[in-house]
């Protein structure tokens, strides 16, 4: 007997503090085939909204992080049913995923209905009825630890889109409780939430770590992010703060455009210097001068 281990999930892409795009056209799909038998967290601030749980974390992998196990059947149906989004006939695909609903599903195959049936609500963009799927889908019993970690992962994003950022951030929170080695990506997505709830601290915060998750990696922030880390600096009035995240987007994207902002800050800093600034008149035009010919002034 054929039995397949399958996962859906959106895939969301983040972009800058401006917002997020959920994609319409990709999901991710892992499959296995084996051969055998069937078998909160939010408050003001500048916070940590979660850091890894090791205990947790291996607590909840023991009885947790085991592939779902599905007939053959149900995985026909889910992948004529994904052949249905993408030519965009979600009709077609609710009919072939309904079909599935006359096999006494069990819990696995089960969830896996209401996982797709959440991303096809996020495909026509029925945001609300989204995430009533997926709250449903995270009371489901003996879900897998992948499972679950996508299920935090896609409500926090579907918390976002509907303007509803403490939720978003509740449940961002809850999947890096239990992730080790979270991707750079989450760590804007709070700086995002933290954002739109006018909590700029933690949302500079949450943009340094990333930085610092990108540089381990050996990665580039985006621009984007690069500049609204910096207008963050500067609407809590830490020109110097800006200054060095404005240098460091200079040196990773350098550009004629890039350099003669960079010129034109220290300008405004020279006109604003006092005996208190960090970097003395000397340096900073020095540094002005640097850029400017950079500029191409």
């Amino acid at each position: 007997m054929i039995l397949i281990y399958l996962w859906f999930a959106p895939y969301n892409q983040h972009s800058a503090l401006g917002g997020i795009v959920m994609t319409t056209s990709i999901i991710r799909l892992l499959i296995i085939v084996i051969l055998g038998s069937s078998g909160a967290l939010f408050s003001s601030g500048m916070v940590e909204a979660q850091t890894y749980d090791a205990a947790a974390a291996k607590a909840r992998n023991k009885i947790r992080d085991r592939p779902p196990i599905l007939r053959s059947q149900i995985f026909k149906y889910l992948v004529e049913a994904q052949e249905y989004v993408n030519e965009k006939n979600y009709d077609g695909a609710w009919e072939r995923i309904k079909t599935m609903k006359n096999l006494d599903l069990n819990p696995e195959e089960e969830a896996q209905y209401i996982n797709f049936s959440g991303f096809l609500y996020t495909e026509q963009k029925k945001y609300p009825e989204a995430i009533e799927a997926y709250e449903k889908l995270s009371r489901q019993p003996k879900l897998s630890a992948q499972m679950e970690d996508m299920i935090s992962t896609v409500l926090a994003h579907l918390y976002f889109k509907t303007g509803e950022n403490k939720k978003a951030i509740e449940y961002m929170a809850r999947y890096l409780k239990y992730t080790e080695k979270p991707p750079a990506e989450s760590y804007v997505f709070l700086s995002q939430a933290f954002h739109k709830l006018d909590d700029r601290e933690s949302a500079v915060h949450y943009l340094h770590c990333a930085k610092k998750l990108h540089d381990k990696g050996g990665q580039k922030m985006l621009e984007k992010e690069y500049d609204a880390w910096r207008d963050l600096y500067l609407a809590l009035d830490m020109k110097y703060e800006g200054l060095a995240v404005q240098q460091s987007l200079v040196k990773q994207y350098p550009s004629q455009a890039r350099w003669r902002a960079l010129s034109e800050t220290y300008t405004r800093l020279i006109a604003d210097h006092d005996e208190t600034a960090p970097l003395s008149l000397k340096k900073l035009k020095s540094l002005q001068k640097k850029a400017s010919k950079k500029a191409g002034g």
